[in-house]
């Protein structure tokens, strides 16, 4: 992939298939969006006008993959091994052109809501910015879900830490 290249992955298959890790992911720690161990599309109308309901991944220059253009519904689902129960600050890299607004997204961790946030737009599809949330998780193996609730932006990857 080219700079600032995209790619399409189909519902259960291909190139999507490669992408799934089915590993666990260790926090404290980061997550790369395109890491995930399953994508859906939360029972939404899959049809979208620019990409037939596809998941994309894009390519951002040196700084990698990123999961582009995520619609409202759309979820990725992480297996985690949570390090020890309490709060925890969630930073998840977004990025949203302004013709879009902003977005959100909620996490959940093993089907309970723990949080939502709301992000303003970012300059182009390219600009990364850190939002910020504190969510609390139970110790042990968790698997934690980023569900778009108002879609149009894009994700690099979310880094999940204690609290400073």
């Amino acid at each position: 992939m080219g700079e600032n290249d995209h790619v399409r992955l189909e519902e259960g298959g291909g190139f999507a298939s490669m992408l799934a890790t089915e590993a666990v992911h260790y926090l404290p720690g980061t997550i790369a969006a395109e890491a995930f161990d399953e994508h859906g599309l939360g029972g939404r109308d899959t049809r979208r006008p620019y990409d037939d309901g596809a998941l994309t991944l894009g390519h951002h220059g040196d700084e990698g993959i990123h999961v582009a253009w995520l619609k409202s519904g759309e979820w990725l689902a992480y297996e985690t091994e949570v390090d020890g129960a309490g709060v925890y600050e969630l930073t998840a890299r977004v990025a949203a052109a302004p013709a879009y607004g902003g977005g959100s997204f909620r996490v959940d961790c093993d089907g309970v809501d723990v949080g939502t946030v709301a992000f303003e737009p970012t300059d182009h599809w390219y600009d990364f910015r850190a939002v910020r949330i504190r969510v609390r998780l139970a110790a042990g193996e968790r698997t934690l879900k980023i569900v778009a609730e108002e879609g149009g932006w894009s994700l690099d990857r979310i880094t999940i830490e204690r609290p400073a």
